[in-house]
């Protein structure tokens, strides 16, 4: 199967940014001959409320950011007619991006794209806080846009974890202050303690606790542990790895406490701190919140790489103003991961994690937080099935990341053993709007639209996140064939492995213009009835042999894998 080379999202709008600035002799978007009313009107309210959430006691940014939000709108309005500045989609979003990394380009005194585009957020936030916004698509899912942008202009690197000796790694991660605190509760624990119902220790141990542990006691008591940050981290940690085990009445040594100090303690200590680094850059709360797991992961991620995140470099983050409102918490989350102990600031004022301890982090690692890219080693697994088709039509497929849409078209085809001889569209359901990928047959049909991009241009990996994560294919728009392809796993490539692959399935899938669901449903009972009319007509369509039946659950994974080409 041929591959084309695919660009990353920075490289694809370098090039428009060239384009557009081959096609105009000034570096200034026109924006003349357009009612600027509305905006204008907006823009002073925006700066009424701008200083009650942010830059209070510094007009110069207020001033700044005002007029960067006015000038992406404007450019915006001039390079897509319909929009309004109380409606902001996707594709404008992208506009507004391209405009900001063209005038970073072109004017020396320009304000940072990533900073137009902090202040595009920011405006974003306040259409919705003073009951402004009136687009259809979720403001969330376009401010969740200008949130991936700042992150991705965090930059990202290649992992590479080195091979570690074993008694190396065993000392790093018996100087990991989580893991020493986890020794120090199960020596306390003994046999039993007493919990209450809920699963928390009683409340009349905890001072007990604190002074194993050396932790300062807060001034006032404790009335339940799960107040207590630390406290609360290390017993789920606990309970996580299953080093104690909770029954209504009392905490016991887990299944897992048998190994912890044994011959096998390596193991069980470097599953446990994964554990602990997934739970530190995961939240299940507010998009925010989500926002700022992103940020602390991009400074753990390049932790484990050759060029880690300076501390001066993310002070000047937040010194800029860029993602400001998030930066306090993301710092305080940091100093959090530092004082347990598989985050340092290195001599050189760097945030890098411990050689002896990056197989545990890296294997603990959110693959939702891998940048981009790692998407060059990052294998998606699918399960991909006809909507509609009974008996059950499905296949199971692995691919890289990075492999565009035309590309996983063609895989679907190999899947379902049909022959590209129709349309195509594959659609997303991540705003009201159906964000369509096209080839450039299907361009011209009623399927396209205004939220509209080439397959050629885009990857599975762009258009999913997490597990669960779902998207449609529809396959010959006659007989209306929908394939559901839901995200099973994120894992890294194996060594050897191909970059698609057919791994299982089931069912038939149904011949080509066969007339779409209803028309499956009558072959399938005609070609196995001798009453039928058709009968010896579709036994010849489905290659029957004399005295065989046709089994529609039947997959033949070989064939499959043969028509794919690997």
């Amino acid at each position: 199967m041929s591959r084309k080379n695919k660009q990353s999202r920075g490289a694809k709008r370098t090039e428009k940014t060239k384009k557009r600035a081959a096609r105009r002799s000034s570096n200034v978007i026109p924006i003349r001959g357009r009612d600027t009313s509305e905006i204008d009107m907006l823009i002073r309210e925006f700066e009424r409320w701008l200083p009650s959430v942010e830059f209070e006691d510094d007009p110069d940014k207020q001033a700044a950011i005002v007029d960067a939000v006015r000038a992406l709108d404007l450019a915006v309005g001039y390079a897509l007619p319909d929009h309004r500045p109380t409606e902001w989609s996707l594709e404008e979003v992208d506009a507004a991006i391209d405009f900001a990394e063209y005038m970073e380009e072109e004017e020396d005194d320009a304000l940072p794209a990533s900073i137009a585009v902090f202040a595009l957020r920011l405006f974003i936030d306040f259409l919705v806080t003073t009951s402004r916004w009136t687009a259809a698509i979720s403001a969330d899912v376009v401010m969740g846009a200008c949130q991936q942008y700042l992150l991705d202009s965090m930059g990202g690197l290649k992992v590479d974890v080195d091979d570690i000796d074993s008694s190396t790694e065993r000392d790093a991660l018996e100087s990991v202050r989580v893991l020493q605190r986890l020794d120090v509760l199960m020596d306390w624990i003994g046999h039993k303690r007493p919990v209450t119902p809920s699963g928390w220790l009683k409340p009349a141990l905890l001072p007990d606790l604190l002074h194993a542990l050396e932790i300062e006691p807060p001034a006032a008591a404790l009335k339940a542990m799960k107040h207590h940050r630390v406290l609360a981290e290390i017993w789920e940690l606990a309970r996580d790895a299953q080093l104690i085990a909770i029954t209504p009445s009392h905490v016991y040594p887990g299944p897992a406490a048998a190994y912890w100090r044994g011959p096998q303690s390596l193991t069980t200590r470097r599953s446990t701190l994964a554990a602990a680094v997934g739970r530190a850059l995961t939240s299940d709360s507010s998009a925010k919140a989500q926002f700022v797991d992103g940020i602390v992961a991009r400074v753990v991620y390049h932790g484990l790489t050759i060029m880690p995140f300076a501390a001066d470099r993310f002070a000047a983050l937040r010194d800029d103003g860029l993602i400001s409102p998030e930066m306090p918490r993301a710092h305080s989350r940091i100093e959090h991961i530092i004082e347990d102990g598989w985050l340092v600031l290195n001599e050189d004022g760097d945030y890098v994690v411990p050689e002896g301890l990056r197989p545990a982090v890296w294997d603990g690692f959110p693959e939702r937080h891998i940048p981009e890219s790692g998407e060059a080693t990052t294998m998606i697994t699918v399960r991909a099935e006809l909507a509609g088709v009974r008996p059950r039509v499905w296949r199971r497929i692995r691919i890289l990341a990075l492999v565009p849409l035309n590309e996983l078209h063609e895989v679907l085809q190999a899947a379902f053993a049909w022959n590209d001889a129709h349309l195509y569209a594959f659609t997303t359901p991540c705003f009201g709007h159906e964000h369509r990928y096209l080839s450039d047959e299907a361009m011209g049909t009623a399927r396209a639209g205004r939220y509209t991009e080439s397959v050629f241009d885009s990857t599975l990996g762009e258009l999913v996140d997490e597990p669960g994560d779902v998207v449609s294919y529809e396959y010959d728009f006659g007989d209306g064939w929908e394939v559901s392809i839901v995200v099973e796993a994120f894992t890294p490539m194996n060594d050897g492995e191909p970059p698609v692959s057919i791994v299982a399935g089931g069912g038939t899938a149904p011949f080509e213009d066969v007339g779409g669901v209803p028309g499956w449903a009558d072959f399938i009972e005609a070609v196995n009835d001798e009453t039928h009319p058709r009968h010896l007509e579709l036994r010849e369509w489905a290659g029957l042999t004399p005295g065989s039946a046709f089994d529609p659950t039947s997959f033949d994974i070989d064939a499959a894998r043969r028509r794919l080409g690997v």
